[in-house]
């Protein structure tokens, strides 16, 4: 896709996503960014994970908003996302898409196999965590099995496992479809999205007690990075 026509989609879709609330001025003018790098990279199936990627994010916080906010679990600002989210989770998606287009040309679909996976790994926890929080009744600590509140750090449901997986799914399939070997590699970048679910949900128990108000953002950073890895070492291994 051209920049001009990139532009111009990414243009929409922001606007779109400023007028149904679903980000904050920040997110807005990050999302934009993002969505033109996106949408101007070496594949179309890149940017339609980006596109499913808010819309699906978006989705999934607002369903069962008013029981969660009535509990204390819902988003904050009315569940839009800012700058800081649209970095901390499309970020290293990003950052893999722009080692692969400027390095070496027989690294690049290994690169655009990494950003796919980590874009999914962030679709899926965002989809887990919501409907996790909403349908997934009493969740248990990842680590200690232990039950815990909706909502701590590290806790996981059924039901999130299963939706987050469901998401993994879908957004594999949304990478890789009409491209060569695309049943190999939805399942390389469906098991490495939810490697980099279950990071997150580990590093949360774990480290993000301990790193403060930035916590969040670094452990989203984190298991997004994982998750690209885990498909580059997976690929290598079949």
């Amino acid at each position: 896709m051209d920049l001009t026509l990139g532009c111009t989609i990414a243009l929409a879709l922001t606007l779109l996503a400023w007028a149904v609330r679903a980000v904050t001025i920040s997110g807005a003018l990050v999302g934009f960014l993002m969505a033109v790098a996106f949408a101007t990279s070496p594949t179309p199936n890149l940017f339609g994970l980006f596109v499913l990627f808010v819309v699906g994010g978006s989705v999934a916080s607002r369903l069962g908003r008013a029981w969660k906010v009535e509990r204390g679990l819902a988003q904050s600002s009315g569940g839009r996302r800012s700058g800081w989210h649209a970095i901390a989770n499309a970020g290293p998606g990003l950052l893999f898409l722009q080692i692969g287009v400027n390095g070496p040309p027989e690294h690049l679909s290994l690169c655009l196999l990494a950003a796919a996976a980590s874009l999914t790994a962030m679709l899926s926890d965002t989809v887990a965590g919501e409907l996790g929080a909403w349908l997934g009744g009493t969740p248990r600590m990842i680590l200690t099995g232990r039950k815990a509140e909706a909502g701590t750090n590290g806790a996981v449901s059924f039901v999130g496992l299963l939706a987050g997986a469901l998401a993994a799914s879908a957004g594999a399939w949304v990478s890789v479809a009409g491209t060569a070997r695309a049943l190999p590699q939805a399942g390389v970048i469906a098991s490495a999205a939810m490697i980099g679910n279950l990071a997150d949900s580990v590093l949360g128990q774990v480290v993000e007690p301990r790193l403060g108000k930035h916590g969040g953002f670094m452990v989203n950073t984190g298991a997004a990075m994982i998750a690209g890895l885990a498909a580059m070492v997976l690929d290598q291994m079949r």
